[in-house]
């Protein structure tokens, strides 16, 4: 492609990340943007056209980088009869190259029988796993999304189950809808016209901000974890409200791992105990702040580092920093959490879902403080990784010296554990072991439970 006549449709972050990362081999001649304000402006030191310009102007491709970039596939095909093939998707939430070239002939497909599971990074297949082995294979589909990169690693998890994957481009050209798509969120905000019904599968508590944004209006079903959100929900969607518990974490009660064989697998001194570090990511990542006090833990403890999934592509310098400390391990791949937490003798998070993983499993926590959490836009004062506070034992960065006497406070583990008990009730149903049978048989029956609540 470097020798194409290139424009960026969209005048934004994700546009310009794109033309930053790729101008010396792609040959850009400018950006294309809806919004009129923008028309005659310069991005980059490159003009920026509206639409109407496009027969005007001499170019051999356009690549769209925009959250609506279905609405905008059709606009450029329909409206402005823009060949197929001179059209491509690019994922806007990532500076990595990932185009879409729709094929001369699209084959048909036939899905408006069947349910399908969005994954827009692989280690969702961690969160869905349980639910998806008690489904049966061909009634549903994956669909792919993001980066190249990230796709083929769905791809590759997809096939070792003998699941079926399509794109989501594909499912736009196709015309076809799906009944029913499960998502974790509804930030792509294509995903509507990608299905008759919608069910949002609850990814993590904490957050709030986030968990409880308005988008949450496009659900018809929503699985929650337990009571705290199903309450909480209430006045963010009309969507009918099941409690399932948290079924990724099942086989901790059912199967569990042998413990011995994963701290060989990761290469750990088995004669010390294990800390299982798990930051978020954005502002609110524990990672810069901590990670110096966090690696001198090491002589004593195995101390893992597992980041969040986006933090390989989004925060790389992060990843860097913790890799040129002497951590037991780092892990930046998709790996699952369940397999740390069955070896962790301690769980170190900061903000969003991980605390609550390890409150749902009974581990010993510790909280990392960030300044002024609160204002963060993801989550406000009422969000429960904040409130979690109040009861969990917690940290700042000055205080970091009192962490190893904390770790070896026998009774305060003790008043702990009453703690973590009181805050499972308020937050999980308690289908400990059987979480993945209820979504699935929610799953299976969603016409039914959406048109008893109507």
């Amino acid at each position: 492609m470097g020798q194409l006549s290139i424009l960026i449709f969209g005048a934004g972050g994700a546009g310009k990340a794109f033309y930053d990362a790729n101008q010396q081999r792609l040959n850009i001649l400018a950006f294309v943007d809806n919004d009129k304000n923008k028309k005659g402006q310069f991005l980059c030191d490159k003009p920026i056209y509206h639409p109407d310009d496009l027969e005007f102007l001499s170019y051999d491709h356009i690549i769209i980088f925009s959250d609506y970039f279905v609405d905008i596939y059709q606009q450029l095909t329909q409206t402005y009869l823009i060949p197929k093939q001179k059209v491509s998707f690019s994922n806007p939430y990532t500076q990595e190259m990932s185009i879409y070239t729709p094929p001369a002939k699209t084959t048909k497909i036939d899905i408006k029988q069947k349910i399908a599971f969005f994954i827009h990074t692989a280690d969702l297949f961690h969160h869905y796993g349980p639910v998806l082995k008690k489904l049966p294979s061909n009634s549903f589909d994956i669909i792919t999304h993001g980066s190249d990169s990230e796709k083929n690693k769905v791809r590759k998890i997809a096939i070792e189950n003998k699941y079926n994957t399509i794109d989501a481009e594909m499912i736009v050209i196709s015309g076809e809808k799906y009944q029913a798509i499960i998502s974790n969120h509804f930030m792509f905000p294509f995903i509507k016209k990608l299905s008759k019904h919608h069910i949002r599968f609850m990814y993590a508590l904490g957050k709030a901000n986030h968990n409880f944004a308005k988008w949450n209006e496009n659900y018809d079903l929503i699985l929650c974890f337990g009571p705290y959100q199903a309450q909480k929900m209430q006045a963010h969607s009309h969507a009918t409200l099941f409690q399932m518990g948290y079924p990724r974490y099942d086989n901790y009660f059912n199967q569990p791992y042998d413990k011995e064989h994963i701290k060989t697998e990761l290469r750990l001194d088995k004669t010390k105990k294990t800390i299982v570090w798990l930051p978020t990511w954005l502002e609110l990542s524990s990672i810069d702040l901590f990670a110096d006090k966090m690696s001198t833990l090491t002589p004593l403890y195995n101390v893992i580092v597992k980041c969040h999934p986006l933090s390989k592509s989004e925060e790389p310098q992060k990843i860097k920093k913790l890799e040129n400390l002497p951590f037991s391990l780092v892990i930046s791949e998709p790996y699952d959490n369940l397999k740390l937490f069955s070896i962790a003798d301690f769980v170190f998070s900061d903000y969003g879902g991980t605390a609550f993983g390890a409150l749902y499993l009974d581990k010993k926590l510790l909280l990392l403080n960030m300044p002024n959490p609160e204002n963060d836009p993801l989550t406000g004062k009422e969000s429960p990784d904040i409130l979690l506070r109040k009861e969990i034992t917690n940290v700042d960065i000055k205080q970091f010296h009192k962490v190893e006497e904390i770790l070896n406070d026998t009774h305060q583990w003790e008043s702990q554990k009453q703690a973590r008990k009181k805050l499972r009730n308020k937050y999980f149903t308690p289908s400990y072991g059987f979480s993945a049978d209820l979504a699935a048989l929610a799953i299976s029956n969603y016409l039914d439970i959406i048109e008893t609540d109507t």
